[in-house]
């Protein structure tokens, strides 16, 4: 399938600074099997904040020909994903589609292979699905401009799932029976009458007619009473706005096309659902012990600790960094990798910012621009009591150093995890300040380890919450993984404090 690459800073209709000359990466050049490329970007992206950039792309995969009007492949789509995830450094995913695909087009064949094709995009953490319009056969008539409005205006929608993550019960909507064919493309997602109604409904309103619009929007609401509802229109009618308001109604949200509209039905029942951590994967761990486990220290609270305790019910907020030298290549793609894996356990649409090239400046501006992040993930080198290595720099950050930055600011940090070689001291003195839980390693520790490791923790987090027991349940089940697959050059150790 032919499919078109397109990498913008994020917020902005041009591309970065990435490759200014000849010689540097091409972003055409990206694509399915492009590994030397996206390595390169991996690479680029570490030299660019090196410069002091604010690093954030935005990645746009444009769908050419007749993709998705036939079955689409869904293991190329997959492919591409985990290879843009993996290489990016956190950005943002967008599919893309011609505004000139018709809705008659896409009900004549494929229905079930392309469910199961958005459904890969979901998995593939794609942000959203966006319509622009351009001819599917030319490349070339893709408008940047028309790329970065798409993508703002998909910003109400996003606010709109986040909201929606703690609704109950599913999402689907309801069609004018007159649009025959946006009906036959949403049938995965129509209301039906029966005991299986869904309680939160979604209007669709395709009509430039207000009248029209207004009638279809008291219909829906007194056949199906009690709901939660949201209007959604492919054309806006004047005065939609205002009337939406007037009858107790959030405002409608625009869609540029069908396949925005089914990607958006995706991720609002996807948002509904509750995670589950799956069955019990003790291995035979005793973790309601604190002791239980000679990996697990409690330390001293400081008599003036730098961390608040962290709030119950707070939203994962998480800050990744890297400090692994772009001159390191096999490093940063191993890196770069373990921030795509994490991004993939992560619920689509969580709070996560990526700083790929982390020196104590870079971690200070980090900080003024979230100053609520409850974990923090660090890759990179590290020297026990001489502290960690700064990225581009000879002169490594001391402990003190790192934890100055965040003196005074009354950060809740439920996690601190270094995965870098000889970083215990770090992870201890973190403990010490009031950190929930911090996690070191005693000597060296190879990608994998740290890999094996930060996943447990992260999934356990992500499932039961950010409490000092769930987190170093994680720890225990992530060391029992390790040891299960016997790698450990070095033990990875958590340290907590006492209660005062």
């Amino acid at each position: 399938m032919a499919r078109h690459v397109i990498v913008l800073e994020e917020g902005s209709h041009d591309p970065p600074a990435l490759w200014p000359g000849a010689g540097e990466l091409d972003p055409a050049s990206l694509g399915e099997g492009q590994e030397s490329a996206w390595a390169k970007l991996c690479r680029q992206v570490i030299v660019w904040a090196q410069t002091g950039a604010k690093v954030s792309l935005e990645i746009f995969i444009c769908l050419l020909g007749d993709e998705p009007v036939v079955p689409p492949d869904r293991s190329s789509l997959a492919s591409l994903l985990r290879q843009a995830r993996n290489c990016s450094w956190g950005a943002r995913l967008f599919l893309v589609a011609s505004g000139r695909i018709r809705a008659e087009k896409l009900v004549r064949r494929g229905k079930e292979s392309r469910e199961l094709w958005m459904r890969t995009a979901l998995e593939g953490k794609v942000l959203d699905f966006l319509q622009v319009d351009y001819d599917p056969r030319k490349p070339e008539t893709i408008k940047l401009e028309d790329l970065r409005g798409a993508a703002d205006d998909s910003g109400p929608r996003q606010r709109w799932i986040a909201v929606q993550s703690g609704t109950d019960g599913g999402w689907r909507c309801v069609v004018d029976s007159e649009q025959r064919n946006l009906q036959s493309f949403l049938s995965v997602w129509l209301q039906v009458p029966g005991p299986e109604q869904a309680p939160n409904l979604l209007i669709v309103v395709d009509d430039l007619r207000p009248a029209k619009q207004r009638a279809m929007i008291l219909r829906t609401c007194k056949r199906y009473p009690g709901r939660q509802y949201l209007v959604a229109t492919l054309q806006p009618a004047p005065g939609l706005l205002d009337f939406c308001l007037s009858q107790g109604l959030p405002a409608p949200v625009e869609l540029r096309g069908p396949f925005e509209l089914w990607y958006f039905l995706l991720r609002l029942n996807e948002r509904s659902r509750p995670r589950q951590l799956g069955p019990a994967r003790e291995y035979g761990l005793d973790t309601s012990d604190p002791a239980s486990n000679g990996h697990v220290h409690e330390v001293a609270l400081d008599r003036i600790p730098v961390f608040h305790p962290h709030a119950n019910g707070a939203p994962l907020s998480i800050v990744i960094t890297n400090a692994f030298d772009p001159n390191e290549l096999a490093q940063c793609l191993e890196a770069a990798r373990d921030v795509g894996l994490f991004l993939e356990r992560c619920p689509l649409g969580s709070r996560v910012l990526v700083e790929p090239a982390l020196t104590l400046r870079r971690l200070f501006q980090v900080m003024e621009r979230w100053t609520d992040f409850n974990v923090w993930v660090h890759l990179g080198h590290g020297y026990g009591a001489k502290g960690l290595k700064q990225a581009g720099q000879d002169r490594p950050v001391t402990p003190r150093e790192i934890l100055r930055c965040f003196r005074g600011r009354g950060q809740r940090v439920a996690l601190a995890m270094f995965l870098a070689c000889r970083s215990s001291p770090m992870a201890a003195l973190f403990a010490r300040a009031g950190a929930g839980v911090a996690i070191g390693f005693e000597d060296k520790v190879d990608s994998d380890m740290g890999r094996e490791l930060a996943v447990e923790v992260l999934e356990v987090m992500l499932a039961e919450g950010m409490g000092q027991d769930a987190v170093l349940r994680g720890f225990r089940l992530g060391c029992n993984r390790i040891e299960l697959q016997e790698q450990h050059p070095s033990w990875p150790v958590a340290f907590y404090p006492r209660p005062a």
